[in-house]
């Protein structure tokens, strides 16, 4: 999994295909437990949020599933070794004080688990959790201190124009938890990067616009961002 490999195309994207929620049942891989999700039939990218969440046409889908007994988030799909592993983990008091956490960061902490720290997908929980817990994720210095480790590793390994929008989408959360010069410094690299797309410009001008008036509607991380 890496969320922004194909993040230009996503922009650029055309026809707009309205979801449609289908109800789907999963199977935990541990315990065998069976329930409810919903999915759909089809997801097209509205936009961005100031966060640079998508808005799609499909945002009532169940973005992660967890198993409800158990607390397992399905991140992925895990190989029979994976299933043998996280069921020996997620019945032991190591897992326990996982429950506390909201779901995405518990999946981070269960990849990190199974060795994939440092991998596009680990980063991409994490990525996750930004969007959808941002005010949990702020609050715990541990979670964010890792975001940020997994984010440098991304950043080195990522094309220039994504690694452009990704210093982009890092600064805004830095700037929204009280880090303004380091969230500077990041919007000074991403502008450096030659031939960004005029998207990215005026993401970032939307970011320094709000420098100094966070708690704006227009720049809290849910407002849609229009470029």
């Amino acid at each position: 999994m890496k969320p922004f490999a194909a993040l230009i195309a996503m922009l650029l994207a055309g026809a707009v295909h309205a979801g449609s929620p289908v109800d789907a049942t999963l199977t935990c891989p541990v315990g065998g437990e069976s329930f409810s999700v919903v999915e759909t039939t089809s997801c097209s990218l509205q936009g961005r949020t100031m966060s640079f969440r998508p808005l799609t046409t499909c945002d009532f889908i169940t973005q992660l599933p967890v198993c409800p007994s158990n607390g397992l988030p399905l991140f992925q799909e895990f190989s029979d070794e994976q299933v043998a592993q996280l069921t020996e983990f997620v019945g032991s008091a190591e897992f326990a004080p996982l429950l506390e956490l909201p779901a995405w960061q518990r999946a981070y902490q269960v990849a990190v688990k199974m060795g994939l720290s440092g991998t596009p997908g680990a980063f991409g929980l994490l990525m996750n959790a930004v969007w959808f817990e941002g005010e949990s994720l702020a609050g715990n210095t541990e979670m964010t201190a890792r975001f940020m480790d997994e984010f440098e590793i991304e950043v080195a390994r990522a094309e220039p124009i994504e690694g452009a929008f990704l210093r982009a989408i890092v600064a805004y959360f830095l700037q929204t938890t009280g880090q303004p010069d380091q969230a500077e410094a990041l919007l000074t690299q991403a502008k450096a990067v030659p031939g960004i797309p005029e998207t990215l410009t005026q993401y970032i001008a939307a970011i320094e616009n709000c420098r100094t008036q966070m708690d704006q509607f227009a720049c809290q991380p849910n407002t849609p961002f229009t470029p």
